[in-house]
């Protein structure tokens, strides 16, 4: 058996081992050393900072504790001209484009005589003309569309004649001693549009002509004005009219027919009326209206086009309008969405105007409140300047002032701007048909590192007109 002696490497090998570690030790305590030396450092830097900051903070507040009158009007102005400014941008929010468009807007466009437009349509004389309908359906993006007829104030309008009983507030037709009344023939696509608010449309027995649908007025918010006299469903109706081909109403034959109240519909004022009010008003098929009427009127033309084809369409119309038949004119979703964005831009122009004149006036009343702040106590600087206090502290001291100002402004300006957009905005907003209040303070949030920033810097700025002047000057000047 072989022995083998491996002391001496053994020893070697814990000796090195030994003095490895040690360094390493060495190393280990000497971080740990400096570290907690970093740590208490810093912590007594950060310590002594913030003992500096608190006991500046402290100082600016006693300070404008001085005056304290003049600390809330300064805080007030520059406050007001934000509220303003969120109050008319939370109004403009409101502004609903989907309501808006829904009282205008029934199809893509609408075609019509520039009297319907005006409010002045009355029967064929001024109708929309068959050429501009021909040119409309001749475009490549047209897809769909319809006429819509009325007779209105011509030699062939109608009457409905009152049931036993029945009174009314509307001056009576004196020749059949019934109502004026608006009677519409729609063709297909218009037809279609019509909303039913009860009852159904059953289109074939519609056409048979024995039925007809009771149109029911909307007020400016959309609801349905029930409280006017109408028709039950079910019950019968007697239209009575002048027809024939003379402008005299009396040389032509009068003519009666009943019809069955099938449903009642909204009668939409800009979109399928002849943009009058009327006590009574009807709605049926064109087949049916033009065997009523010799020479029907063509009160408008509603139509779609294809997806991607609203451009086109509007400058072929606006260059039809302009050139070929300037009597002619129309209405689409652009015009009466250029109509919203405008309004809604003159909201927000109107309030940002007010908003900046009154913001500046703001500004400004801060600036001399600081200003005859750092004058008036120049004196009061130099002494502190004199017993150790340093420019940077100083500074710093009328910066935490400004920093107040612009805190308290901000802490007023959400207070008010909540306030004003809760009561004074949602109230207002309810009395616009196409307005949806949404509650926002997003401008007062955007504006407060704004004041903040005029807070810090202002102060900083008007302070290098005092130090001009020596320590020695200053104090001289304010003993004499």
């Amino acid at each position: 058996m072989y022995r083998v002696n491996n002391q001496k490497a053994v020893r070697r090998l814990a000796d090195q081992s030994f003095r490895a570690a040690g360094t390493r030790n060495i190393v280990a305590v000497l971080a740990i050393a400096l570290t907690a030396m970093l740590f208490t450092s810093l912590f007594t830097v950060g310590s002594g900072l913030i003992e500096n900051m608190q006991r500046q903070i402290k100082m600016a507040a006693a300070n404008l504790g001085r005056n304290r009158k003049r600390t809330v009007l300064v805080d007030l102005s520059m406050s007001l001209s934000l509220v303003l400014f969120n109050t008319f941008y939370t109004f403009s929010l409101g502004f609903d484009m989907d309501k808006y468009l829904s009282k205008f807007v029934d199809t893509d466009f609408l075609a019509g005589h520039a009297d319907y437009f005006n409010f002045q349509y009355s029967g064929p004389e001024n109708s929309i003309s068959e050429s501009m309908i021909e040119a409309i359906e001749e475009e490549p993006d047209f897809l769909e569309g319809g006429r819509l007829y009325a007779n209105i104030l011509d030699a062939e309008f109608f009457t409905t004649k009152l049931l036993d009983g029945m009174t009314t507030t509307e001056m009576l037709d004196p020749v059949t001693g019934s109502v004026p009344s608006a009677v519409y023939g729609l063709e297909d696509l218009p037809l279609s549009r019509l909303d039913v608010v009860e009852g159904e449309i059953d289109l074939e027995k519609l056409k048979t002509g024995g039925y007809i649908l009771e149109g029911i007025d909307e007020d400016d918010n959309g609801n349905l004005m029930w409280e006017m006299p109408h028709r039950e469903i079910g019950e019968k109706v007697v239209l009575q009219n002048y027809r024939g081909d003379s402008g005299t109403r009396l040389e032509n034959e009068f003519t009666e027919q009943e019809f069955e109240v099938m449903a009642r519909v909204r009668a939409k004022y800009y979109t399928n009326t002849c943009m009058k009010s009327y006590e009574y008003s009807w709605y049926l098929p064109a087949d049916v209206y033009q065997e009523m009427a010799a020479s029907p009127g063509v009160m408008s033309y509603a139509f779609n086009v294809r997806d991607g084809g609203e451009e086109e369409m509007e400058a072929f119309l606006q260059n039809y309008t302009e050139y070929e038949e300037p009597v002619m004119n129309y209405s689409s979703k652009f015009t009466r969405e250029t109509e919203f964005e405008d309004t809604r831009h003159m909201v927000l122009a109107v309030g940002g105007a007010l908003s900046l004149v009154i913001g500046m006036i703001g500004i400004l009343n801060f600036i001399n409140s600081m200003l005859t702040s750092i004058l008036t106590r120049r004196r009061e600087f130099a002494m502190l300047q004199s017993m150790g206090m340093t420019r940077r502290q100083l500074s710093q001291m009328l910066m935490a002032e400004g920093v107040w100002y612009g805190a308290a402004a901000s802490l007023v300006s959400l207070i008010l701007g909540v306030a004003a957009s809760l009561l004074v905005v949602r109230t207002l907003g309810a009395g616009f048909w196409f307005f949806s209040y949404h509650f926002t303070v997003l401008p007062l949030l955007l504006t407060v590192p704004v004041l903040l920033a005029v807070g810090i810097l202002l102060p900083a700025l008007m302070l290098r007109s005092v130090e001009k002047q020596s320590i020695v000057e200053r104090l001289r000047e304010a003993a004499d």
